[in-house]
């Protein structure tokens, strides 16, 4: 709730007494399940350091802020302690780590949010390989020499195959 307060605070705060910038890159990353996803954030003219950054991710759907500890999100300074591009990564990615990352800075008279990392993680299919199964019946009859051919596929929703018959 307090973090809401501030960047309820922030947003009201006139533009122009900011003089520093913070700038988060990329601004979009797609990544699947368990996979890691890394952003950085670019401090301008802020008299504030890594060290010092807060991340909070935004529920895509429900708006719910999450304010973002190391357990949750590990930060790495790439640097030093005095390091103005900060980096932060989400390892073993989960569809529930999918939102909108920003990076907050604050010095003693401002607070500074960055511009956005929007993460879509991507669940990883567990369905089965599609398969494509082809049986031969030959009539038991000696005097008829037909075949009968039976094709089964698995793996498909039916609305991803078509069925041709073979004069086309």
């Amino acid at each position: 709730m307090y973090v809401l307060f501030w960047l309820v605070l922030l947003c009201v705060k006139s533009p122009e007494a900011m003089a520093g910038t913070v700038y988060q890159f990329p601004p979009s990353v797609q990544v699947r399940s368990g996979g890691t996803v890394t952003m950085h954030c670019q401090l301008t003219e802020v008299q504030s350091f890594c060290h010092a950054l807060a991340w909070v991710r935004v529920h895509p759907e429900s708006g719910i802020i999450f304010i973002l500890q190391d357990s949750a999100i590990p930060l790495l300074i790439t640097d030093q302690a005095k390091s103005t591009v900060c980096q932060a990564s989400v390892y073993n990615a989960t569809v529930q780590d999918s939102g909108t990352y920003y990076c907050i800075a604050t010095d003693s008279e401002q607070m500074y949010l960055g511009n956005g990392t929007t993460v879509t993680v991507q669940a990883v299919s567990t369905a089965s390989a599609p398969s494509i199964e082809v049986m031969a019946f030959a009539s038991s009859n000696k005097h008829d020499s037909t075949i009968t051919l039976q094709c089964t596929i698995g793996g498909f929703a039916p609305s991803q195959y078509q069925m041709r018959s073979g004069g086309e």
